[in-house]
């Protein structure tokens, strides 16, 4: 299936996507960005120098609605922090990153901004290292 399909379910609430690592750099703005009714959007494996993380976010940036999101085996690479913050509707997010060394990358990073006034539950799993750790950020005000 092509992953651009997508852009035309539009009354679609909630999804989940495997192997995100396969899509198209067009994939984010161009089809899930359509999708306005989204409320709920669970990715997985999003991995590699290829995958195109960062126009995925511009895309969930777009959505309106989206309140719950899920990156499970994402590559937390340079600049994610500043492009997750751009996804300001999202109230409950869990981030299970692919490797335990970046670990240092998603603790350092627990302070990232965001734009709107809510609070953010981050909700991150780290294999061998941490079982479970939440950090409640408060954005900015």
């Amino acid at each position: 299936m092509e992953p651009s399909v997508l852009g035309h379910l539009k009354n679609l609430e909630s999804l989940e996507l495997g192997e995100c690592c396969d899509f198209p750099p067009e994939f984010g703005p161009e089809s899930l960005s359509r999708l306005k009714k989204l409320e709920r959007l669970r990715l997985e494996k999003g991995q590699g120098k290829d995958c195109p993380t960062f126009s995925i976010l511009a895309g969930i940036a777009a959505l309106p609605k989206l309140t719950h999101l899920e990156l499970v085996n994402f590559d937390v690479k340079p600049g994610f922090d500043k492009a997750l913050a751009q996804c300001t509707n999202i109230r409950r997010l869990l981030i299970i990153p692919t490797y335990v060394t970046q670990v240092g990358t998603i603790a350092h990073k627990k302070h990232f901004l965001c734009s709107s006034h809510h609070y953010v539950n981050l909700l991150c799993h780290f294999a061998h290292l941490f079982h479970l750790c939440t950090y409640i950020l408060q954005t900015q005000t």
